[in-house]
């Protein structure tokens, strides 16, 4: 069954960007600060408040920074570089991060080896999650070795974090992976900080959100059954958490964002036996369920049912959005957090604003704005970019659909080899989404974008 779609029609001519004074891409140097060049880049973050962008960079000598820059280009606001030196620490390694920018604060997880801190000789590797805040104090939610006293384990590794703040900035919620017990018990874990009191004096407040303990939801009409694996998470501004979960023995959703060969690919866990789905998670109602193969498929033909799914997106007012596989077709789907009701953003059967032909694949995990907008990749061919959904109260045309950013636009004046665009990378606060970008010239980098609904104040900025 075709999806009825309302469509932006726009020319399909070179449109060329106007941008600002390019100020870091892979020929920058950070030699004063003994990294040498940038190599590459993760695929870019916005930060909550729409003002900066975040991204992992590599650089010549193997090491790596996660960097904070101003969204409009005015330059680096904040970077943790590897090692991280102003904690008198080495052999760091910092395995991921996200922003949120009420108070510049930056999650991620830090490897270090023993040997250079406690015990000589004695070498250990350890983990921590941390929050890093701007005046450059930190605190450390959890560690390796650490007796996590809800699931009665002992925690032995971390990955995944993601953060977000309150809207009045008095409370940071970081949600992370955490396995314990040599790998027997995985988890979802949800940290609540709160900065009313002196930073050294926090304690976080730490909460499972599901782990491998955790009967998944609807399968108690038929025979209780536990998360085998759980995919990462994404945490709303009230501290609400969306993640994919399952049965199956292994992680069933991967993503990888790193270089400019790379591309974010989900490996759809499949049904059968193994109850894949999308979850929610709130402190005030529990856990829920936002799709799984018993909801029936949004505008789907009789019988279609979910098979499959990517790691999910959430928006400050809570709207979660995924990738998800019905067999024979692939779509992007978002659920309303006030009623739950889900509906396809765009599928493998709409048709591409302005062009011949439907999409093909969507390949990354979509961003979402606080009013219910998704931004998402859509492959198409030359038409092949970024694309936003605005939802509209028609029942039979739920979302209108328009192109952002395509192969077929200009940037300097040359033509886009590649486009890297993945989940939140979009603020609707700026109304500014980011995105890795290869020219035809070989230059790459990260630019950020105005949507083109406001045309008015467009600007592209090299970052």
């Amino acid at each position: 069954m075709a999806v009825s779609i309302m469509m932006t029609s726009v020319a399909q001519i070179p449109v060329e960007y106007p941008f600002a004074q390019p100020i870091l891409n892979t020929s920058s140097s950070f030699g004063h600060l003994g990294m040498g060049n940038i190599t590459g880049f993760e695929f870019p973050k916005m930060g909550a408040l729409g003002t900066e962008v975040l991204f992992m960079g590599s650089f010549q000598n193997d090491q790596s920074a996660l960097m904070v820059f101003d969204a409009q280009g005015y330059g680096r606001v904040d970077s943790i570089f590897n090692p991280l030196k102003y904690l008198g620490f080495g052999g760091h390694h910092i395995a991921s991060g996200i922003s949120d920018t009420r108070h510049r604060l930056l999650a991620y997880v830090v490897e270090l080896d023993s040997d250079t801190m406690f015990n000589p000789g004695q070498r250990k590797q350890l983990h921590s999650v941390v929050l890093h805040i701007a005046d450059l104090s930190t605190i450390t939610i959890a560690t390796t070795g650490q007796l996590f006293k809800p699931a009665n384990v002992t925690l032995s590794s971390f990955t995944a974090p993601r953060i977000a703040a309150s809207a009045d900035g008095k409370e940071a919620y970081v949600v992370f992976q955490a396995w314990g017990d040599g790998n027997r018990w995985q988890g979802i874990i949800h940290a609540k900080v709160t900065f009313d009191v002196a930073h050294a004096d926090v304690i976080p407040e730490l909460t499972i959100v599901a782990d491998s303990n955790t009967v998944i939801p609807g399968t108690l009409k038929h025979s209780p059954t536990r998360f085998g694996c759980l995919g990462s998470q994404a945490v709303s501004d009230a501290g609400d958490v969306v993640f994919f979960g399952s049965n199956c023995s292994q992680s069933g959703s991967t993503h990888k964002e790193s270089d400019h060969t790379s591309q974010q690919a989900s490996s759809f866990t499949h049904a059968g036996e193994v109850y894949p789905g999308i979850f929610r998670w709130s402190r005030s109602s529990g856990l829920s369920v936002v799709a799984d193969p018993s909801i029936p498929v949004p505008l789907g033909s009789a019988g279609e049912a979910f098979v499959g799914f990517s790691d999910p997106a959430i928006g400050s007012d809570g709207t979660a959005a995924f990738v998800a596989s019905t067999g024979g077709a692939l779509g992007v789907f978002a659920s309303d957090p006030s009623s739950g009701r889900l509906s396809a953003v765009a599928t493998t059967s709409t048709p591409v604003p302005g062009a011949s032909g439907m999409f093909g694949n969507f390949p990354y995990v979509p961003s979402v704005g606080e009013d219910g907008s998704v931004l998402f990749y859509g492959s198409a061919g030359t038409q092949s970019g970024v694309y936003s959904g605005v939802p509209s109260s028609s029942d039979s045309s739920p979302w209108t659909i328009q192109a952002e950013l395509t192969l077929a636009d200009k940037v300097q004046g040359h033509s886009l080899q590649y486009i890297g665009f993945g989940t939140c990378a979009y603020s609707q606060v700026t109304n500014i989404f980011a995105t890795y970008l290869v020219l035809d010239n070989g230059v790459d980098g990260v630019w950020t974008f105005n949507r083109k609904s406001r045309r008015d104040r467009e600007r592209l900025v090299l970052v």
